[in-house]
C-alpha cells in the first residue's frame, strides 16, 4: 500500500499537470515536453535507484528526444505557463518509470495496479468532489469516452507498464514508451488520411 500511494500520487499529479497544461500550451509542445519524462529517467535514476545509466542508454534518450523533437516542435518559441505544467506532468512520469523499477520486482504486478488505481481515484475523488454534479449533464458519448479512457487508455496500459518493468529497466521503459507519439502519427497516416511531411 505505502509502494502503491508513492506511484498513485506520481501518477495523480502527472495527470493533473497534464490536463491543465495543454489548455495554456500548444499540442505540439505538449507532445514534445511531455515526452521529456524519457530525460528525467535517467537523471533521477542514480538518486533513486543507486545505479548510473549505461552510456548506450544516453544516447538512446538522446535519439528519442531528437525523434521526439521532429515529429512535434515547428520553431522555436518562448516557454509558457502551460509549458511549464507539461514539463512538472514529465518529471511526474519520470519519477513514476524510476519508482517503478524500484518497487515492481518485489511486488505482484497485478495487486500493486489495482493499489495504484485505488490511491489515484481517492485523490481525483477528493479534487473532483465540489464539481461532481456535472456528470448528470454526461450524455452517453462522454461515458462511452471515460469508460474507454478509464479501462484502456489508463488501467490495462499501466497495469502492463507495472508488470513489464519487473523486466525491463526504468531508462529502456522509458526509451520504449516514447513509441507513443510514433504511432499516434502512424494511425493519423492510416485512419485521419493525415500528410506525412519529409521531416
Amino acid at each position: 500500500w505505502r509502494s502503491a500511494a508513492v506511484l498513485g500520487i506520481f501518477i495523480y499529479l502527472g495527470f493533473v499537470m497534464q490536463t491543465i497544461g495543454p489548455s495554456l500550451t500548444t499540442a505540439s509542445k505538449t507532445g514534445f515536453i511531455t515526452g521529456l519524462a524519457v530525460v528525467f529517467t535517467p537523471m533521477l535514476s542514480p538518486y533513486i535507484l543507486k545505479k548510473n545509466p549505461e552510456w548506450y542508454s544516453w544516447l538512446g534518450v538522446g535519439i528519442a528526444v531528437i525523434g521526439l523533437g521532429l515529429l512535434s516542435l515547428n520553431g522555436w518559441q518562448l516557454p509558457s505557463i502551460g509549458d511549464m505544467y507539461v514539463l512538472a506532468c514529465a518529471l511526474c512520469f519520470g519519477f513514476q518509470i524510476v519508482l517503478l523499477e524500484k518497487y515492481s520486482p518485489r511486488l505482484n504486478g497485478m495487486l500493486l495496479s489495482m493499489a495504484q488505481f485505488i490511491w489515484i481515484g481517492l485523490l481525483a475523488l477528493a479534487t473532483s468532489a465540489p464539481k461532481l454534479g456535472q456528470i448528470k449533464d454526461f450524455t452517453t458519448s462522454t461515458w462511452l469516452i471515460v469508460l474507454y479512457l478509464g479501462v484502456m487508455a489508463t488501467a490495462v496500459c499501466f497495469l502492463v507498464q507495472t508488470i513489464a518493468q519487473r523486466y525491463v529497466p526504468a531508462v529502456r521503459a522509458a526509451i520504449i514508451m516514447q513509441t507513443e507519439p510514433i504511432v499516434g502519427v502512424l494511425f493519423a497516416w492510416l485512419l485521419l488520411g493525415e500528410a506525412l511531411s519529409f521531416k
